[in-house]
C-alpha cells in the first residue's frame, strides 16, 4: 500500500472502520482461492493483451444469484518490434449470468477522493470499499530513460443516480498522481458492463503497463449453463481496439426436493388419534346408556 500524508481527522472510530473494511476485503480476496483462474493473451494487431479472471466460488445455483468475488488481471504489450500504445479506455461485458446490487453499500462522492492519497481515500469511505489491486506503468520523460513506477488501486461505490463504481489509482512516484476512473454499470443485450476512461498519466508521459482489482459484496453471478462468459475490451489512443471471451466453467448447485412421506406420516397420525378419540367417546355413551 502507497504511503502518504494522513489528514488529521477528529472524528472517532475512522481508523477502526477503516482497519475492519479492509480486512473484509482481505478475507473476501481469500475467498477466491477456489475459483477457476486461467490467463488468455488476446490481440488486436500489434498490440496484445495478458487477460486472467477468477470468479469465486463457482459453485452457484442455476436460477438465483448468489455472492461472488470477482478478480482482474491484465497486462498491456505488444508484438516484438512494435511499440506499446496507450490504453484509453477499458470495458468489461459480462453475461446474464451476472449480476450487480450495490443498493445496501454506502456510497462516496468523487469530491471525497480527488487529490487523495491511497491512505486517505481509503479513510474517506470505509464503508464503501469494493475491492483492491494495483497498477503499474512505464514512465518516458524527456531526456530520460524509461522510469518504471507502481500504484495502490481502491474500487468503490460512487455517489450517483445510476448504480456506478470508481476506481481510485494513486502514484506516488516520479511526481504524485492520483487517477479517477468512474463507471456506470449498466445492463446490455447480453447482460452486464462496466467501461472505465483511463485519464493521460502525467500529462501522457506515463504508459499503463499493468493493471490488477477485485470486487465484491456488491457482485452476483448464478450457473445458468454451466459457463461464466466474459469478454474484455481495450480501447488504445488512436483508435485501435483488443477484445476476447473469457469462459470459466461453474457447477450448479443441487437443490434435493423435500420427501413428502413426512408429511404422509404426519397426516396417517392424526388419522389415527382422530379415531381413537372416537372410539373412546363411544365407549363413554355405551357406558352411559347401560346405566
Amino acid at each position: 500500500m502507497a504511503t502518504g500524508r494522513r489528514t488529521t481527522r477528529t472524528s472517532c472510530g475512522v481508523g477502526s472502520r477503516l482497519r475492519i473494511a479492509i480486512a473484509a476485503i482481505a478475507a473476501l480476496g481469500a475467498m477466491a482461492l477456489p475459483g477457476i483462474a486461467r490467463a488468455e493473451v488476446f490481440q488486436g494487431g500489434s498490440r496484445l493483451i495478458n487477460f486472467e479472471t477468477t470468479v469465486a466460488p463457482t459453485l452457484l445455483p442455476v436460477k438465483t444469484y448468489a455472492p461472488v468475488t470477482l478478480a482482474y488481471s491484465m497486462d498491456f504489450g505488444a508484438t516484438e518490434g512494435s511499440e506499446y500504445g496507450t490504453a484509453a479506455r477499458i470495458r468489461l461485458d459480462l453475461d446474464s449470468d451476472f449480476s450487480f446490487y450495490v443498493d445496501p453499500v454506502p456510497q462516496c462522492s468523487l469530491t471525497q477522493l480527488e487529490n487523495t492519497t491511497t491512505s486517505t481515500a481509503r479513510e474517506e469511505c470505509p464503508a464503501s470499499i469494493l475491492g483492491m489491486g494495483t497498477a503499474d506503468m512505464v514512465y518516458t520523460l524527456p531526456g530520460q530513460g524509461p522510469m518504471p513506477a507502481s500504484g495502490d488501486v481502491t474500487v468503490f461505490r460512487a455517489l450517483a443516480p445510476q448504480p456506478s463504481v470508481v476506481i481510485h489509482l494513486y502514484l506516488a512516484a516520479p511526481a504524485p498522481h492520483t487517477l479517477i476512473m468512474e463507471s456506470l454499470i449498466y445492463g446490455t443485450p447480453q447482460g452486464t458492463a462496466l467501461s472505465f476512461d483511463i485519464p493521460p498519466i502525467s500529462g501522457g508521459y506515463g504508459l499503463l503497463t499493468h493493471f490488477d482489482f477485485g470486487m465484491s459484496r456488491v457482485t452476483h453471478a448464478r450457473c445458468g449453463d454451466g459457463v461464466l462468459t466474459q469478454q474484455p475490451t481495450v480501447t488504445y489512443q488512436g483508435g485501435a481496439t483488443v477484445t476476447g471471451t473469457a469462459s470459466r466453467p461453474c457447477t450448479q448447485t443441487v437443490v434435493r426436493k423435500k420427501r413428502k412421506c413426512k408429511k404422509v406420516r404426519k397426516g396417517k397420525a392424526k388419522k389415527r388419534a382422530l379415531a381413537d378419540t372416537a372410539k373412546k367417546k363411544k365407549k363413554k355413551c355405551r357406558k352411559k346408556k347401560r346405566r
